[in-house]
């Protein structure tokens, strides 16, 4: 492709300047599904990375078997041996040119979370992609100890890129926060929230029998907000709700201009996930200035820190017992705001786009190299 195609398609001028390199072909799967970590953080990095980077997409928006098949059977054929990334667990598992971002590895970790299916598919096109591509991007350490685990490549050659924190999650004005409550049709001002898919990894169980301890002291305004779409029937296994305990709201997956109010002004935010690769949601709340209790398993402890209060998230009693602490003591809140405010802001997306450029272009001249000697 030359500097004048390459400019067409992406919308940019040419001008006179010495041609630079052709850009690194994106795996655009992710644009089908609806924004949640995967996608957030394929967004994130591709608007930061301009112009050296073009993202290939289907014509058509392909879900399902149909998406899986373009993937891997048709975005690989057209690309004439460029570097291409997939940002977000899979791409074709047969292209070798290609850096991979691995997000978790849970599907082989945890199988008994995942529809047997899903588990099938994820260990006939992960592992292998894994081994067969030039480079991995980890977004954690956690979850490169897993991808090491669980494929035995060295671990050389996997980069640990940690994610960012967006822009928009922020402490807000008392507006936005009461235009969030009102989006969610909550009266009261005293709530707790936790924003996650409603699937067995986020321990949803947990949280209600948790929150049904706590509920007798406290405030009888107290509400819990169970921010969240349902998962997804064909990836993950079944989800027993069936008790449900007073002054608890489910008001679904939030559109994205809700979320910082909504993680703004509640009390506390609540996340004992049961493992994360990353895990957005506690570090977002934080940047939004809440006090956040989570997991102390997985990637938390490193994304989270001292900056939240750490319980073991197979302990209801515990779990309780941090929102019993949060809701009475305004000095801890106040002093988690600061300490959440500090911890999120090392977490950067301009240099997490930095980073993981530096991997694409590595990658991308070594190809250039191994080309000029063949």
């Amino acid at each position: 492709m030359t500097q004048e195609t390459s400019s067409a398609v992406l919308g940019v001028e040419s001008s006179n300047a010495a041609p630079r390199r052709s850009p690194v072909a994106v795996n655009g799967r992710f644009r089908v599904h609806k924004l949640t970590g995967m996608q957030r953080y394929a967004n994130e990095l591709i608007s930061r990375l301009d112009d050296r980077v073009r993202v290939v997409e289907p014509r058509t928006r392909l879900k399902g078997p149909k998406g899986h098949a373009w993937e891997q059977f048709s975005l690989g054929w057209g690309l004439r041996g460029e570097l291409l990334w997939s940002p977000c667990n899979t791409g074709p598992r047969w292209y070798s040119r290609q850096v991979v971002t691995i997000h978790d590895m849970f599907p082989l970790d945890y199988p008994e979370w995942f529809s047997r299916g899903f588990i099938q598919g994820f260990r006939l096109i992960v592992p292998p992609l894994i081994r067969q591509s030039r480079h991995i991007i980890a977004v954690s350490h956690y979850t490169k100890q897993r991808i090491v685990a669980a494929t035995g490549i060295p671990g050389e050659r996997v980069t640990v890129v940690h994610s960012g924190v967006g822009k928009q999650f922020r402490p807000q004005p008392a507006e936005a926060v009461s235009a969030a409550r009102e989006a969610i049709g909550l009266r009261s001002g005293a709530y707790f929230l936790s924003v996650s898919s409603l699937e067995p990894r986020k321990n949803v169980k947990r949280i209600l029998e948790a929150w049904e301890k706590a509920l007798p002291h406290l405030p009888s305004d107290a509400h819990l907000v169970l921010a969240g779409g349902a998962g997804s029937g064909t990836v993950f296994s079944g989800l027993d709700l069936s008790r449900i305990p007073d002054r608890v709201l489910f008001p679904g997956y939030l559109e994205e201009r809700f979320l910082p109010g909504l993680y703004a002004g509640a009390l506390g935010f609540v996340f004992p996930s049961l493992a994360e690769g990353f895990g957005f949601p506690p570090l977002e709340a934080m940047a939004c200035g809440t006090p956040v209790l989570c997991s102390n398993t997985s990637s938390l402890i490193e994304v989270a820190g001292s900056a939240a209060i750490l319980v073991d998230p197979l302990n209801t009693s515990q779990i309780a017992r941090g929102m019993l602490d949060i809701a009475s003591d305004a000095q801890l809140r106040q002093a988690h705001h600061h300490r959440g405010l500090a911890q999120a802001e090392k977490f950067n997306w301009d240099t997490a786009a930095q980073r993981t450029w530096d991997v694409l272009e590595r990658e991308q001249e070594r190809l250039r190299r191994e080309g000029r000697n063949t």
